[in-house]
């Protein structure tokens, strides 16, 4: 729980910092505090309210990666809703062997509207959404979000 709430901190003290569209930082998280869903818990698509709202009132994204020497954020509405599309409809296959590799944190004003653990390693591509600190929905990540996060890492991992 301690985790959670120094990794939101943190979170806050970063958008604060504000940033263009996507800025890499030098910092260091050590482990990822969200463990794997159980393979037997299932979990609904986000609703697609959540989705439109996002899309109309997100400004400022925060991405947090685990076990990296980095960051980013993005602040750009067009860049935000880029990232939005990577959320696909369909529901995904929640592995126990898939470990959330970072977080995300989707803001309007420096409020947090929702936070998203992001799976992505061989064969798990795929989000889970939380509230209040809990796995609530989770989403398979589009072609389109594979292959951003496939430069992303690709990248900064030189």
């Amino acid at each position: 729980m301690n985790k959670w709430i120094l990794i939101c901190c943190l979170g806050a003290l970063v958008s604060a910092c504000g940033g263009g569209e996507q800025t890499a930082s030098d910092t260091k998280t050590e482990s990822a505090p969200t463990q794997a869903p159980p393979s037997s818990q299932v979990y609904p698509s986000l609703p697609v309210q959540r989705l439109e709202e996002l899309w109309q009132v997100c400004d400022y994204i925060d991405f947090v990666f685990y076990n990296t020497n980095f960051s980013m954020n993005q602040s750009e509405q067009a860049s935000i809703q880029k990232t939005l599309r990577h959320v696909a409809a369909e529901v995904p296959d929640i592995k126990p062997d898939c470990k959330a590799v970072g977080h995300l944190f989707y803001q309007s004003k420096g409020r947090i509207l929702l936070e998203a653990d992001l799976y992505f390693s061989p064969g798990c591509a795929y989000f889970v959404f939380t509230e209040n600190g809990k796995p609530a929905y989770a989403n398979e990540m589009t072609p389109d979000g594979v292959e951003f996060y496939n430069k992303i890492f690709s990248t900064y991992n030189k």
